[in-house]
């Protein structure tokens, strides 16, 4: 239910259900707590009319908020990447906070849980599927950001409205991932026949590197 105001808006779970967990991170990007419920697997139509408009109004607020929070350039910046769209960059950076803490990309996809397992075995080691350790929420937002680099690179739609007025910099790292990552993926898929599921593992931790090359140009020109 809503106490007035969106400082105070808060929701309580149907019986049987828990709230969705991780929600309070939003304060992290300066949005107050936004219990986003949605049980709509047996719901009747008016309900499921309910629940639309009540996402529609979410997103909304949402998008009010993010003018106003300090976060807000690099919530914009992260857009002009394929696939990531405005709650995607949200929760990455709601998750992550500052991008600087980590040195490398390589630091940042360890946290996410995005490097393989090594096996090692006398003189020999061999590589296994990804640790899926650290950060839970935003590794799931990047692998389903990764799917978006199937498709042949193109800036058309969405993605060619959010690259206005971005900075040259921005636009070529953008342009520089879809041409790497749709490559990535159609080499494993088609020349290597591996599992799309495992092509959308590797693009995603390559994803992860553009995501910080993005995050650290709009840090360092913050500071």
């Amino acid at each position: 239910m809503h106490s007035g105001g969106t400082a105070g808006w808060t929701a309580l779970p149907p019986s049987g259900h828990s709230a969705f967990t991780g929600c309070h991170s939003l304060a992290a990007v300066g949005i107050p707590l936004l219990w986003l419920a949605v049980w709509h697997s047996c719901a009747p139509m008016p309900a499921l009319f309910e629940i639309e408009q009540r996402m529609e109004r979410v997103g909304k607020e949402l998008a009010r908020q993010m003018e106003s929070s300090p976060k807000a350039p690099l919530i914009q910046a992260l857009q002009s990447l394929r696939g990531i769209g405005r709650l995607t960059a949200i929760t990455l950076v709601a998750e992550i906070g500052t991008f600087s803490r980590f040195r490398s990309p390589a630091q940042l996809m360890a946290y996410l849980g995005l490097v393989s397992r090594e096996y090692s075995t006398g003189l020999s080691t061999r590589r296994g599927s990804m640790t899926k350790t650290g950060n839970g929420r935003a590794r799931r937002a990047v692998v389903e950001s990764a799917w978006s680099y199937r498709y042949r690179p193109a800036v058309k739609g969405d993605l060619a409205e959010r690259l206005e007025g971005m900075p040259a910099e921005v636009q070529r790292i953008s342009w520089k991932a879809q041409e790497r990552l749709h490559g990535k993926y159609r080499r494993l898929v088609y020349a290597k026949n591996k599992h799309k599921n495992v092509a959308i593992g590797a693009v995603a931790r390559e994803l992860v590197g553009f995501i910080w090359a993005v995050a650290q140009f709009v840090e360092q020109k913050a500071s």
